[in-house]
Parts: structure tokens; C-alpha cells; sequence
């Protein structure tokens, strides 16, 4: 069972006090709906992913983006083996949405330790901070080619933390080393890494993207 909302768990990964329907749209809307949705650590092996992975919530409005995100458990809060989405409205997160064919994503890793996990007296850790930050740079479209991204991936393990950035065309070098080099700058305000490798959804299919990344950005 994966743990979503801060407040209580619940199988149906709903929140427990769901965002207000009506907001009124002339508060700060954003240019898009973009949804959360989680994919909780597969237990029975015969499941398939698609029928794991669950709708969270989505939001419109900035007002909406914080009544979600602020009921919603941040990385450092989740078990091994459970991974977070954040994907722009209309495009599901998996490689055969027609959005995603022909894209690809920026991978990231670093190790974290047994005792990642947040307490109260802990300051924000640096895969809450990345990931916010991210998600900000999203709603924001603080990112070039903005409207390449298609969303974020954040999943655990044992010993490390993954995150992916999706975006479509993966052939445009250009503009995935620019959307890169963005992601670069975030990172290294809060974790040291070696460095940001884009994999395309064909080669992950195909099994040969960890050894041939189709881009690559190293860290100084």
C-alpha cells in the first residue's frame, strides 16, 4: 500500500479533503491541467503496471496545485519501491501514449541512506527540494521548450532515488540539451551527481538505453 496522503492512508489513494471543485478560474490559473498520479510498489507480481498505476488529482489553478501538493506525502516520505507522477492533462504515463511515442526523458539518480526519511525537526532533504522545484518549474514554464515536457517520474528504492523528466521528440538534440542543461541547474543547487543522461523510449524498450544514452550532460 502506498501512503499518499499525508493525513491518512487510504486504498483508493484519494485525498482525504479533495480540492475544491469550483475554484473560481480567474484566481491564478495556469496555462494547463496537470495530474498527479502514483504507482504503488507491485506486491503480487501478476499485476499488471498499468493496473497499479492510480489518478492521485489534478490541478488548474495555482490555488489547486498547493491544495494538492500540500495534502500529498513529498519523496524523502514514501516507501521503497513506490514511485510519484506529475504529468501534464491528456498525457498518461506510459511510453504508448501518443504523446510520449517518438520522446524520451532525462534520468538522474543519486544514493540516499536507509534513514532518508524526514522527521519533524528535519529540514527539507535534497529530493523534496528537487522535486518541488521541479514541479514549480513545470506550472510555471519556467523550462525552454516548455511545451516538449510531458511530466516527471520520482521513484524509491532500497538505496537510491530516481527521477525522469519526459518530453516529446526525442531526435530535436537542440532542444532536450537546452531542457537539460535547465535541469542541471537545479540540481545542483541541492545534490552532487556525475551526470544527466536522456534515454529515448524506443532504446528503453529496446533494453539498450543504459548502455547507449542518446544524450548526455556531465557535471563539473
Amino acid at each position: 500500500m502506498l501512503s499518499i496522503n499525508r493525513i491518512e492512508v487510504q486504498d483508493s489513494y484519494s485525498l482525504k479533503d479533495e480540492p475544491d471543485e469550483d475554484i473560481d478560474s480567474t484566481l491564478h490559473p495556469l496555462n494547463g491541467s496537470w495530474i498527479f498520479w502514483a504507482l504503488p510498489k507491485n506486491r503480487q507480481q501478476t499485476i499488471d503496471w498499468k493496473d497499479r498505476i492510480q489518478k492521485i488529482a489534478e490541478c488548474s489553478t495555482v490555488e489547486s496545485f498547493w491544495s494538492i501538493y500540500n495534502k500529498i506525502r513529498m519523496p524523502s516520505e514514501i516507501q521503497p519501491g513506490n514511485s510519484l507522477f506529475f504529468f501534464r492533462e491528456g498525457i498518461k504515463p506510459e511510453w504508448e501514449d501518443e504523446k510520449n511515442i517518438g520522446g524520451g526523458a532525462w534520468d538522474f539518480q543519486f544514493q540516499i541512506e536507509h534513514n532518508h526519511y524526514k522527521n519533524y525537526f528535519q529540514e527539507e532533504l535534497p529530493h523534496d527540494k528537487i522535486w518541488i522545484d521541479l514541479l514549480l518549474g513545470l506550472i510555471g514554464e519556467q523550462f525552454p521548450e516548455t511545451e516538449l515536457i510531458c511530466g516527471i517520474v520520482v521513484t524509491i528504492k532500497p538505496n537510491f532515488i530516481r527521477f525522469s523528466i519526459w518530453t516529446q521528440e526525442s531526435e530535436n538534440e537542440l532542444a532536450q540539451t537546452e531542457i537539460g542543461d535547465h535541469i542541471r541547474k537545479i540540481i545542483v543547487l541541492y545534490q552532487k551527481i556525475s551526470s544527466l543522461l536522456y534515454f529515448s523510449h524506443e532504446d528503453r524498450q529496446n533494453q539498450i538505453s543504459n548502455r547507449y544514452p542518446k544524450y548526455q550532460i556531465k557535471f563539473k
